[in-house]
């Protein structure tokens, strides 16, 4: 049994056990249906995805082939909604199996039978994980593989206390441990963690038999069978094919992310290893913690349970002090991503674990409170009380997070996808960056197959050999880039399949384009590669799309949004906020002010629209609306010469010379300009 020093306190009944997981996961998983995304989802990878899952296709590396072959299973599902949908729903479930598991090994590890239903419960509604359990991405399944493995680990414990000659728990856990490396790799980092409590526990004895140590092996390799799929599959040159996995090389490549960098999560890395850079990494890891349970507050609890678990429960401090520090502070020092909110936006997910580490320090702190109940108030009723008020914790977690993670009314991704391919002339070429926009007309195309006619190629892959492979078998007049490839820069193929397709095929850019030797206008989503003489440009057109063509996304409250979806927003902003600029050209005040509040509308932080709309406000004379406009530019432009610039005009106008002179002077020290 558990040692000495740690609780031994357990539910009597396993039945009891039995119905309330089940009740937690029924609970929950109402929770996530009626915040679940219903459609394609904004999250980073969830286009491809989605894609690749409901097309047996091969993801991108390390290929996720038993959350592909899963997905496909739920994509098949004879369910209303569309694929995406159906794979949001697969997440929702494994996060629910997750919340179950979780209750189960609170049932465990703690005395109280209300700390682990509140611990449980305060990670289902923890914003990250919630907001992850609505979305067709791998972290649901990760977070479910990872719950499996710590409960059957600690199942297994209790098992060899008893002595009994039971392995089941042992078995299951060699197979899971194996069967969760063929789906996301940072399960690794248990490994330390689990062989602690092995060692420390004398769990090994049984793994002295050869028989028994053969069979926990072929267990652990029996788990990574799902592998074979990426082999088979690539074999069939699926249209959703990352790499070619067939031979030995590119199956080494895929597996171990060689693309990536082996041992890192990207191609890029921003942060040097000094100790004050690891201070700040650490004081941003510690603020997306406090943010997950709703309050500052829950840090609180937190803290007091790695500080009870140092006193009575040694062994499980260094098990998920050590999961909860790796995961959370380690990884993200070790990541050294760039600042800024994107690049916290992706880590995030990769906390998930650390913070159900903490989830069950919070756990930690409310059971020895409950067993010191439980031993001078027998009689009493103040237990029943606290308990009920342990389960409600989590009450204020749902309350607070509820709006902050709720997608059921959110189709900004599905409705990009298609927007962009929307406007585009036929057979043209859409030069497509980042992971949220290209999964989007990925699906559209490759789901929903709408515009097969348009060839869509990933910037981030043009310099990959293997990716202008597969573009120049789909389309040949693209097969020139196999001689340029090996040679030139991701900037320089855009320009060779810019000059190559010169009056053959139409070429887009999804994103405004600030380079002196590509010319595009923008034509709804897409900027539209201009050569030789440029058309005039025609705003009428540029407005009919974005304003009746398109299915415009609802303003709403930005705040709520999640960041990825907020990205895609901003794409229409650029547009809205081209096309006020080209009615403000044809002196069309009113349409130009309209465009640009609505590009305001989807993207506070659009500067230049900002700026637009306050040189017409002064234009229209309309001077405290101008006023409120540049005060609120100079916040984001305190630097910004033009701004004070067009303060003092507007100072001076309203006859406020005073402020018009303090802007003026702030203007010259800016930009050396003239009274």
């Amino acid at each position: 049994m558990a040692s000495s020093e740690e609780g031994t306190g357990r539910i009597p009944s396993g039945r009891i056990i039995a119905v309330t997981a089940a009740s937690v996961f029924v609970f929950t998983f109402i929770v996530y249906l009626l915040t679940l995304t219903p459609s394609l989802s904004s999250q980073s990878d969830s286009g491809e995805l989605v894609s690749a899952a409901a097309t047996l296709g091969i993801a991108h590396p390390p290929g996720y082939p038993t959350y592909t072959i899963l997905g496909y299973l739920f994509s098949s599902l004879p369910l209303k909604g569309d694929s995406a949908f159906r794979m949001n729903l697969m997440s929702a479930f494994f996060s629910s199996c997750t919340i179950a598991l979780l209750f189960m090994l609170g049932a465990l590890i703690f005395e109280s039978f209300a700390a682990a239903i509140s611990v449980s419960l305060l990670f289902a509604f923890s914003l990250e994980f919630w907001k992850l359990s609505l979305s067709a991405e791998v972290f649901s399944l990760h977070m479910f593989f990872v719950a499996l493995i710590v409960y059957l680990l600690f199942r297994w414990r209790n098992d060899s206390a008893l002595d009994d000659g039971r392995h089941l728990s042992m078995y299951l856990f060699f197979f899971v441990s194996g069967l969760s490396l063929s789906h996301h790799h940072t399960v690794l980092f248990l490994a330390p963690a689990c062989l602690f409590i092995i060692i420390r526990e004398k769990m090994y004895r049984p793994l002295r038999n050869l028989k028994t140590s053969l069979i926990c092996l072929l267990l652990l390799s029996a788990g990574l069978i799902p592998y074979i799929y990426l082999p088979l599959r690539s074999a069939a040159h699926p249209r959703m094919g990352w790499e070619d996995a067939g031979t030995l090389e590119g199956f080494r490549r895929m597996v171990t992310r060689a693309g990536y960098g082996t041992f890192s999560l990207a191609t890029v890395s921003g942060e040097s290893r000094s100790f004050q850079a690891a201070l700040v990494q650490a004081a941003e890891y510690v603020k997306v913690l406090a943010a997950q349970f709703g309050s500052w507050l829950f840090v609180v609890p937190g803290c007091i349970g790695i500080v009870c678990s140092a006193i009575r429960r040694r062994a499980y401090l260094f098990f998920f002090l050590y999961i909860f520090l790796v995961y959370g502070i380690v990884f993200l020092l070790i990541a050294r991503f760039p600042h800024g909110e994107g690049y916290m936006a992706v880590l995030s997910r990769f906390f998930l674990p650390s913070f159900m580490a903490f989830a069950v320090f919070i756990g930690m702190a409310l059971d020895p409170v409950s067993g010191l109940l439980k031993e001078r108030l027998q009689k009493g009723r103040l237990i029943p009380v606290f308990n009920v008020m342990v389960i409600a914790l989590p009450v204020i977690t749902l309350l607070v997070n509820y709006p902050l993670s709720d997608r059921h009314d959110n189709y900004i991704a599905r409705d990009y996808g298609r927007n962009l391919l929307k406007g585009l002339d036929e057979k043209a070429i859409i030069i497509v960056l980042g992971d949220i926009h290209s999964g989007a007309a990925l699906y559209s195309q490759e789901i929903e197959k709408k515009r097969p006619d348009v060839t869509v190629l990933l910037e981030g892959l043009l310099t990959s050999r293997w990716y202008v492979e597969k573009k120049a078998a789909e389309s040949p007049d693209l097969a020139f880039l196999l001689d340029d490839q090996r040679r030139m820069n991701r900037r320089l193929l855009i320009l060779s399949i810019i000059l190559h397709e010169k009056g053959q095929r139409p070429v887009y850019i999804n994103h405004p384009v600030d380079d002196p030797d590509i010319q595009a206008e923008c034509e709804g989503l897409a900027w539209r590669v201009t050569t030789g003489e440029k058309e005039p440009f025609n705003a009428a057109r540029l407005d009919k799309m974005l304003n009746e063509t398109y299915s415009c996304p609802g303003t709403g409250n930005l705040a709520k949004l999640d960041y990825f979806s907020r990205e895609l927003l901003r794409m229409y902003s650029y547009s809205f906020c081209c096309l006020g600029s080209k009615q403000a050209e044809q002196n069309d005040s009113k349409k130009a002010m309209a465009s640009l509040e609505r590009a305001l509308a989807l993207d506070q932080t659009n500067d230049r629209a900002m700026y637009l709309l306050g040189t017409l406000q002064i234009r229209e004379n309309m001077l405290d609306e101008a006023e409120k406009t540049f005060l609120t530019l100079r916040k984001s432009a305190e630097d910004s010469r033009e701004v004070y610039t067009n303060l003092a005009i507007i100072y001076a106008r309203k006859g406020e010379s005073g402020k018009a002179k303090e802007a003026l002077r702030r203007a010259q020290q800016l930009g050396g300009v003239k009274e």
